[in-house]
C-alpha cells in the first residue's frame, strides 16, 4: 500500500514542533536531541556538545573560546521582535544544566504574528514589551496592542485624564461611579420662573461658580482671538489659549505672560455688568461664595470679601516654589515691575525676575496647580463656610451653580451634589451650556438650566409684559 504522499509544508511544522520551548525546557529531556533527516534533505551537521572545539588551523587556538564556566542563561526573547533584529541564538548549557536555553523561532511572515502566542502573553505580563520590543508592522492594521482613539467624555460618568481614553471613575472620594443624570430641555422663560420662586422661598443662597462664568463674564481662557491681542509672540510660537500649566517656556517669557495675564484679569479696576447682576440678584439674603476661580471678580463686583471661598488661590498673591514658608505675598508690585520691562514683540521680560522675600529663592503665583501650593491664607474662610453650612440644617438652603463642569468636578460640581443629597430642604440650580445634567436620584430639587449665565440672569431681570387679554393667542 502506498504511503501518504509527503507535502512540503509538513517538514516545516515538525521541525517547528520539535522546537518549541515546552520540549526543550523539559527537565528529563536529551540535551542534545539529533533529529531524523526531512525528506528531499540534506541531513543536518552534528551537534557538538559545550566545551568541544572543531579541529581547526594550526595556531588558532588562541582565538578558541573559553568555556571553563558556563554561559549565563538569558530569558526568552522579547516579544514581537522583528525578524531583521534578532540577536544571535544563546550558546548551549552544559550537559547538567536540564537543556538548552532556547530562542524563540521569528515570527510569522505569513502573518505577522508570533507562533506561540501563549509565550507571548507570558511574556508580556513579565517584560511588558521593554525598549525596542515591537509588534512586526502590518499595513493598514493597528494591531491588538494599539491604543483606540479617545472617545468624547460624556458628562457625569467619563472624564479624561492625561490624553488617556475616558475611564469610568473608580469608588472613592471624588472618583466614584456617577448616578444616572437627566438630560433637560431649554425653556429659558420657565426655567427663570422656576429660579425666582426658589430664590423668594429660600433662607439662604450658596452661590458656586466654575470657570464657566468667568468666560461668560468675557474672560474666556480658550479665547483665541484675544489670545493674538495680548500675547502676539506667543501666539507666533504655536500657542492659543490661556491654558499654559505645563508649557516648557522660558523663566523670561513665563514671567512675561504672567504679567500681562494677571493685570489683565485680576488687576482691572471696572467692575463687571454680569456679576453685579447676580448680587442684585441675591439682594439681602444671607449668602455665600464658593469659586475655582483666581480673579477675584466677586470681591470687586460688590460681594463680602469674608464671605468667599477660594479653594484653588488667588493671582493677587505670590509664594516660595519650595515653599520655605506659609505666607503669601501681593503680588501687585511684581505685577508692575514686570510690565515695565516687558518687551511685547518677544513676548518677554528683560529685568531681575521676582524672588522670594524670604529665601531669595524662585517664586510662583499662588494657584493650586501641585502639592506645593500655600493654601494657608484660604483655610479660614473654609472653615468659617463649614461653620454656616452646618447652621443651616433646617434651613431652605439655594446652590446656585454657575459654569462648573468637568475640568475640576471635585471642586465645585461633586460638593454641590452632595450637599443637596445631605441637607433635606437644599435645592441645586445647575446652570452650565455644556454640561447642564444633575443626578436622577436628587429629582424635584434640581433645575438644569442649558443656557449661560448672561441669558438667564438677563431674563430674570428684565421684566416680561403681561399678555394683552384682547388679543387671542
Amino acid at each position: 500500500m502506498a504511503g501518504r504522499p509527503h507535502h512540503p509544508r509538513r517538514g516545516r511544522r515538525r521541525e517547528r514542533r520539535q522546537q518549541h520551548p515546552s520540549r526543550l525546557l523539559q527537565a528529563d529531556a536529551p540535551v542534545h536531541r539529533q533529529r531524523p533527516p526531512l525528506r528531499g534533505r540534506p541531513a543536518p551537521p552534528p551537534r557538538l556538545p559545550h566545551g568541544h572545539v572543531p579541529p581547526g588551523p594550526p595556531g588558532a587556538d588562541r582565538h578558541r573560546q573559553d568555556h571553563s564556566r558556563p554561559p549565563p542563561a538569558r530569558p526568552l526573547c522579547p516579544a514581537y521582535r522583528r525578524p531583521d533584529r534578532r540577536r544571535p541564538s544563546a550558546p548551549r548549557a552544559p550537559a547538567g544544566a536540564g537543556g538548552f536555553v532556547p530562542c524563540l523561532p521569528r515570527p510569522c511572515r505569513r502573518r505577522g504574528r508570533h507562533p506561540h502566542p501563549r509565550v507571548l502573553r507570558h511574556q508580556h505580563r513579565r517584560l511588558r514589551l521593554s525598549q525596542g520590543a515591537r509588534r512586526p508592522h502590518r499595513p493598514g492594521h493597528r494591531g491588538r496592542l494599539a491604543r483606540p482613539p479617545p472617545r468624547t467624555a460624556r458628562p457625569g460618568d467619563l472624564q479624561r485624564v492625561r490624553g488617556r481614553r475616558p475611564c469610568r471613575l473608580r469608588h472613592g472620594t471624588d472618583r466614584r461611579d456617577p448616578a444616572p443624570m437627566t438630560q433637560p430641555a431649554l425653556d429659558l422663560e420657565t426655567a427663570a420662573g422656576t429660579l425666582g420662586t426658589w430664590l423668594g422661598e429660600a433662607d439662604r443662597v450658596l452661590i458656586t461658580a466654575g470657570a464657566g462664568l468667568s468666560a461668560a463674564a468675557g474672560y474666556d481662557y480658550g479665547d483665541e482671538d484675544r489670545f493674538r491681542e495680548l500675547f502676539p509672540a506667543l501666539h507666533r510660537l504655536g500657542l492659543r489659549s490661556r491654558y499654559m500649566v505645563g508649557v516648557p517656556l522660558p523663566p523670561e517669557l513665563w514671567w512675561g505672560y504672567w504679567a500681562v495675564h494677571i493685570d489683565d484679569i485680576r488687576f482691572s479696576a471696572e467692575p463687571n455688568p454680569l456679576y453685579q447682576q447676580l448680587r442684585s440678584l441675591v439682594g439681602d439674603k444671607d449668602h455665600w461664595v464658593m469659586t475655582s476661580n483666581v480673579d477675584a471678580l466677586f470681591a470687586r463686583s460688590g460681594f463680602d470679601p469674608d464671605r468667599i471661598f477660594t479653594p484653588q488661590g488667588d493671582y493677587g498673591r505670590y509664594q516660595c516654589t519650595t515653599p520655605c514658608t506659609p505666607t503669601t505675598f501681593d503680588s501687585r508690585p511684581v505685577v508692575a515691575r514686570l510690565l515695565a520691562t516687558y518687551d511685547r514683540a518677544t513676548g518677554a521680560v528683560t529685568g531681575p525676575l521676582p524672588r522670594c522675600p524670604n529665601c531669595g529663592g524662585e517664586v510662583e503665583i499662588n494657584v493650586r496647580i501641585g502639592p506645593e501650593f500655600v493654601d494657608d491664607p484660604y483655610l479660614p474662610a473654609g472653615r468659617r463656610l463649614q461653620d454656616w453650612l452646618g447652621s443651616a440644617a433646617d434651613a431652605r438652603l439655594l446652590i446656585l451653580e454657575f459654569g462648573a463642569g468637568f475640568n475640576t468636578p471635585g471642586v465645585i460640581r461633586w460638593p454641590g451634589e452632595n450637599l443637596t443629597r445631605g441637607l433635606p430642604h437644599a435645592r441645586l440650580v445647575r446652570v452650565n451650556p455644556t454640561h447642564p445634567e444633575t443626578p436622577d436620584d436628587l429629582a424635584g430639587r434640581t433645575l438644569s438650566v442649558p443656557a449661560g449665565a448672561g441669558h438667564l440672569l438677563n431674563a430674570l431681570t428684565v421684566p416680561h409684559p403681561a399678555p394683552d387679554p384682547t388679543v387671542a393667542p
